[in-house]
């Protein structure tokens, strides 16, 4: 657990938790008073986020006094992840795999501490996060992408949100600072197809190619005559076609609202074609 005398972050070797203590350290960002809670390097690798134990136990370990506000980093997952476009933050809770009802359950116990502890609590439910240190599903498909494993059916527009760690670490911090309280969505405000985002991964290794496209017929004929083939079972499976086939966009207008950040683009900072991201960060 990183932490100074005004802030504490459980979770700073994950993804957004070390862009957290970079900026917290250096000074140039503060806040007061405040507990983190993200994910763990541990646990994230599997999208399960932080468990209820982990974070009741950081909660009692802080001792007197108790944080004045508590920043707890959930997941766009508790929507499930199919949810559909523009799901806001009263859309209905309906977790569709093992991560979601995890959160879930976290955003529940630190709802009922605050209201007993007098805390306030920001929840942020973030989308897929990109970055250095990258972990998890994205990092299985990137790694898909570069080996040119990655088939397109042709027809799926489905769609996701996205969002880069050291945004969602500078959102986190504006939270802390603004009057903010309850659940924000977290994203950069956009919709990318799928297949947007696998070219912009090969444009990160160096070339932008061109996904291969394939119509929904045939890919039912090759997986049937030859889906038991290792490379036909990675790329055109019903598992390995589910992630891709699925929408879910946030509208993140209520944290807009709260704290005016404007975002990075996403797909141009996986492609590394925005000048002004950090990259090195």
């Amino acid at each position: 657990m990183a932490e100074s005398n005004s802030w504490r972050v459980v979770g700073e070797r994950s993804i957004v938790g070390r862009q957290l203590v970079r900026l917290l350290k250096n000074g140039d960002l503060r806040v007061d008073n405040t507990l983190f809670l993200c994910c763990d390097s541990d646990t994230e690798s599997n999208g399960q986020g932080i468990d209820a134990e982990t974070a009741m136990s950081a909660l009692h370990d802080m001792g007197r006094p108790l944080p004045d506000t508590v920043v707890y980093l959930s997941s766009q997952r508790v929507y499930g992840m199919d949810a559909g476009h523009n799901v806001n933050e009263d859309g209905h809770i309906s977790p569709t795999d093992k991560a979601g009802p995890r959160f879930a359950r976290v955003e529940s116990l630190l709802t009922e501490w605050a209201k007993s502890n007098g805390a306030r609590l920001i929840i942020v439910r973030a989308a897929n996060i990109f970055g250095d240190g990258v972990d998890g599903e994205m990092l299985r498909l990137f790694n898909r992408v570069i080996r040119g494993h990655y088939v397109h059916v042709r027809g799926n527009d489905a769609s996701l949100a996205a969002v880069t760690s050291v945004d969602v670490a500078k959102a986190l911090i504006a939270l802390a600072n603004s009057e903010a309280e309850g659940i924000y969505n977290l994203s950069d405000g956009n919709e990318y197809t799928w297949l947007q985002l696998a070219e912009a991964m090969t444009a990160n290794v160096g070339t932008e190619k061109r996904m291969t496209h394939l119509p929904p017929k045939w890919v039912k004929w090759i997986v049937r005559l030859f889906g038991r083939v290792p490379i036909v079972a990675e790329t055109m499976s019903e598992e390995a076609l589910s992630q891709t086939s699925r929408t879910l966009t946030l509208d993140n207008t209520k944290l807009r609202q709260a704290i005016g950040l404007k975002f990075h683009n996403t797909l141009d900072v996986i492609a590394r074609r925005d000048k002004t991201y950090p990259y090195k960060d």
